[in-house]
Order: structure tokens, then sequence, then C-alpha cells
């Protein structure tokens, strides 16, 4: 189970930066790619986290790292970018600003967009971590009946052994109630027999 949810998160962040790396985040909406490549450190650290219970956990370690380092890589690029975009946005004369700080029709598509793609990205985001508790869940309960099992299986088998000594018991006392009998049927026809010769022979 953890090997599918290393998966899940996986896909997770492979979108997440594709949104960015594709421009489905507009290009120049540099807080929305910031937001969203936050957004997939924050999967992966769910990621690095069921990778470690992971059977495969080398394996999933390699390509958790090999995730950090791109998102890592692509944050630095972004913040860059703003920095610069920021700069030449400060130098601009005051048409220019007064631009800035009422945008156009063509801005405001771009941060459509943007707010767009992190709503998508949430939801599914949303959308894994449900799945991921529900299997949780699952595996609980599939460890409760386990114990469960296991319990009724060795009080089975202490009552069958109970049962074995009991049967033993009364095979044991079955035993020794057919020997006294025997016993008795000897002694009684031992005491017939000298009673006969006493009878046939002394008078």
């Amino acid at each position: 189970m953890a090997s599918e949810l290393v998966g899940l998160y996986q896909k997770e962040v492979e979108d997440g930066i594709a949104l960015v790396k594709t421009q489905k985040i507009p290009a120049g909406d540099w807080k929305a790619a910031e937001e969203q490549l936050k957004q997939c450190a924050q999967t992966l650290q769910l990621m690095e986290q069921e990778a470690r219970l992971s059977r495969k956990r080398d394996t999933a370690m390699l390509v958790v790292n090999s995730l950090r380092k791109e998102i890592d890589s692509l944050l630095d690029e972004v913040r860059r970018s703003s920095l610069l975009n920021r700069s030449r946005v400060a130098s601009d004369d005051d048409l220019e600003s007064g631009r800035f700080l009422d945008p156009d029709d063509e801005e405001k598509e771009i941060l459509t967009k943007s707010q767009s793609a992190l709503e998508e990205s949430r939801r599914r985001l949303a959308e894994i971590q449900e799945v991921g508790t529900g299997i949780q869940n699952n595996l609980s309960q599939q460890n409760e009946t386990i114990y469960s099992v296991h319990g009724k299986i060795k009080h089975t088998s202490v009552l069958a052994t109970e049962g074995r000594n009991i049967l033993r018991n009364i095979e044991r006392a079955e035993t020794r109630n057919k020997i006294f009998a025997y016993g008795a049927v000897v002694v009684v026809f031992i005491g017939i027999v000298i009673a006969i010769y006493w009878i046939l022979f002394r008078t």
C-alpha cells in the first residue's frame, strides 16, 4: 500500500512541475508559479514519508531526491525571474507604473488562468490525500481483523487442548472401571469355584 501512495504522490508532484515548465501557469505570473512549486514540495514531503515505508525504499528515495532537486531549481529560477521583473517594473515611468497597478484584460486573463491551475492542483492533492487516508484506514481494519482471527485461533486451540485432556481422563476412568469390573468377576468366579468344591468334596 505504501508503494501505491508513493506512485500517487509522485504523479501529483510531476504534474505540478509540468504546470510550471509547460507554462500552463502563464509566463510572468511568478507568484502563482512559486505557490505551485511550494505545493509540490509539500506533496513531496508526504511522498518521502511513504517512500521510507515502501518495500522499494532505495529506488523511491532516489526519485524523491531527484524531484526535490528539480523543484529547488525551478523555485530558484522563478524567484530570480520575479526579482528581475520587480526591478524592471520599479524602473518604468509613471505611465507604465499606472498600467501595472491597473492590469489590462490580458493580465487579468493570465491571473485567472493561474488561479484556475492552482485550484485544480489543490483539488487533485485533496483527492490523493483522501485516497491515502482511505487506504490507511483499510489497512488498520485489516490489521484489526487479523488480530481478531489470531485471538480466535488461539482460543480455539486452548479449547481443543482442554477437550483432548478431558477425553484422556475419560479413557483412563473407563480403563480403571474395566479393570475393577474384570477383577470383581474374577473374585466372584473364584468364590463360586471354592463354594462348589466345598459342597461337593467336603460333605
